[in-house]
């Protein structure tokens, strides 16, 4: 499969556009506060945008389009139990996250348990989300490399190098704004994809009856029944309960809390978390149905592509052979978005992380200040610097793995980490009377049934004698076991931890400002103040509209199809209109500010400290 000069020409502009919102956002940047957080004036559906694209990446094209050849619908629970992750957010967690009024997770940590803690996790946390991003940019290559034909490596070059500069330019605000923008890209685009694939099954109708036709009813239902058990051991119900475990509380405790820090309340907060379930509801039908075509009617093809996992490449193959060039670099356009988005947050967040939690620990270890704002600034910028590169040369090396499907290398990543690091966080929302210890020893506790579970059925316990006695540890452990194993020793763990809870009063004191805090609501104008939602409007709904024309420009190639055109103005049409929406909202608050308040017009805000709580107004 090799892409033309017109899908290259729609990739590079796509990449100028991205750069060119960093450049934009720039000048939102008036403190690290406003690099690592976004000064906390973000509006709610930029929030739930970016909530929704960090955890979304073109692994879904490649590892979970593998699940969907293989499995079928099985691949949408993934997605349906992040979306009940999110709503679950939306009800409780998200507003409590805002009103923590928190930069990072390892200070949420801190606050409620102790230093210690707070260290331990901020060095993990960058570990685990550096290798999550590099995988993320490592499955974008592999797919972008099976549609092009150009090499792994060079993708992760120029892709790695575009998420560095923006990010880099503007933090957290270009964080939101790309990712926002790269939603409206993402859900027009892979609409016409699934759309197209369901035309050439025949609709619904002919959609199950080419899948009966080619026995593989049993094989693409949600959840496998206990005939296909031995074959499908991943996908059953006990399978299903893992997901819904693991997901749960790995948006909750972690990589899901940070986003809401950014937003002007517990309000907003809850808000962007249900665009966010909503938007993931979608996708779980829309992404699933192309892979499944591809296993009905292009299996050759895709077992023709050069890679260690040829099914990896079945959404690439569909797209290929059911768009025409120009469309087909809006798809590649729209995984760029989706692991962009994934890299861009990991890297907004451990450059915060290293600002906020390891320099000021650093500085008081060795008795030193830990300087002014604008050392902060340009420190995070900095770090945001290394951390990207560190991120492509994983990427690189990942390039190197063979045999390795990408589905279960974050399944093992996910397993590992994610079921361990989140329980006590979130237990720790509800039980008050623990060891300020109590997260950090049941972390490490649970860390040894996650390790025996990684190396279960590998020749460190197959080979070994001893190991032989405990045949549990020679049998490998599947996804559900690891997860629902992991997280009940760590809970129990974490509870028991409270026998040995003694009533210190300085810490029970701590702990329960913590938790005043967390259920106490922010009130905006008075702790952050700045108003900047008309400008983030106008400047999205103009990227947006800017985006659709020139998606509309590729309707005067030749010898486009009718159905070609129709495709090209769906998506040039829904960008447009939702560009244009905002841009309008944003005129609306602009006229109806200047009518309370004559020859007013919003600016951006001077720089405030959010936690201080100094207040920034908008003004003429």
């Amino acid at each position: 499969m090799k892409t033309g000069m017109v899908d290259l020409a729609v990739i590079v502009v796509y990449l100028i556009l991205m750069s060119a919102v960093g450049v934009v956002f720039k000048r939102f940047n008036r403190s690290s506060d406003d690099f690592m957080r976004s000064g906390c004036r973000a509006t709610w559906w930029l929030c739930g945008a970016s909530c929704f694209m960090s955890i979304f990446s073109a692994w879904t094209f490649t590892g979970g389009a593998a699940v969907a050849y293989e499995a079928g619908w099985s691949f949408s629970v993934l997605f349906l139990m992040n979306a009940l992750g999110f709503a679950v957010q939306g009800f409780f967690f998200a507003p409590w996250f805002r009103q923590l009024r928190a930069v990072s997770i390892p200070e949420v940590i801190r606050r409620r348990f102790d230093e210690r803690t707070q260290q331990f996790m901020a060095w993990l946390g960058i570990v685990t989300g550096t290798l999550s991003a590099a995988i993320s940019l490592y499955g974008l290559a592999v797919f972008t490399a099976a549609v092009t034909g150009y090499p792994v490596s060079g993708i992760i070059l120029v892709l790695g190098a575009v998420v560095v500069f923006y990010s880099f330019s503007s933090g957290s605000w270009a964080v939101m704004a790309t990712d926002f923008l790269q939603t409206v890209i993402l859900f027009p685009v892979t609409i016409l994809v699934a759309y197209l694939a369901f035309q050439e099954l025949g609709g619904f109708g002919g959609f199950r009856e080419e899948i009966a036709s080619a026995g593989l009813t049993g094989h693409f239902r949600l959840i496998k029944a206990d005939e296909f058990a031995a074959a499908f051991n991943d996908f059953t119900w006990c399978w299903a309960v893992g997901i819904l475990l693991g997901k749960s509380v790995e948006f909750i405790g972690l990589n899901g809390a940070r986003r809401f820090f950014g937003v002007k309340d517990g309000k907003e907060a809850s808000k962007a978390a249900f665009l966010a379930a909503g938007l993931m509801v979608v996708g779980a039908v829309l992404w699933a149905v192309p892979p499944m075509a591809s296993r009905l009617f292009y299996a050759d093809k895709v077992m023709a592509v050069s890679l260690a996992n040829p099914v990896e490449a079945s959404y690439a193959v569909a797209c290929a052979e059911l768009l025409p060039q120009g469309i087909l670099g809006l798809v590649l356009v729209a995984m760029f978005s989706a692991t962009m988005s994934s890299m861009d947050t990991g890297l907004n967040t451990n450059a915060s992380i290293i600002v906020n939690d390891i320099y000021p620990a650093f500085c008081g270890w060795f008795k030193r200040p830990v300087g002014r704002d604008a050392v902060l600034l340009r420190l995070v910028k900095l770090c945001t610097l290394v951390l990207g590169t560190v991120i492509v040369f994983l990427a690189l090396n990942f390039s190197r793995l063979r045999g390795v499907g990408m589905f279960r290398l974050m399944m093992e990543l996910s397993a590992i980490f994610g079921s361990v690091i989140g329980v006590p966080m979130v237990i720790g929302l509800f039980v008050r009377r623990v060891p300020k210890w109590s997260a950090m020893a049941s972390i490490l506790i649970g860390a040894v049934p996650s390790a025996a579970g990684f190396f279960s059925g590998k020749p460190v316990f197959t080979e070994s004698g001893f190991f032989s006695l405990f045949p549990f540890l020679c049998t490998p452990w599947n996804y559900q076991t690891r997860v629902i194993v992991n997280m009940a020793v760590t809970g129990t763990a974490f509870l028991l931890c409270g026998l040995f809870y003694k009533a210190e009063a300085r810490y029970a004191k701590k702990v329960d400002e913590f938790f005043a805090v967390m259920k106490k609501p922010v009130d905006f104008e008075k702790e952050v103040g700045g108003n900047v939602d008309v400008s983030q409007l106008e400047i999205i709904g103009g990227f947006s509209m800017l985006i659709g024309v020139l998606v509309a420009l590729l309707l005067f190639l030749p010898e486009l199809t009718r159905r070609d055109i129709g495709g090209l103005i769906f998506i040039s049409a829904s960008i447009v209109a939702t560009g244009a929406g905002l841009y309008a909202a944003g005129h609306r608050s602009k006229v109806s500010l200047r009518r309370s308040v004559p020859g007013a017009k919003p600016i951006l805000p001077a720089a405030g400290n959010v936690v201080s709580g100094t207040r920034n107004d908008e003004e003429a």
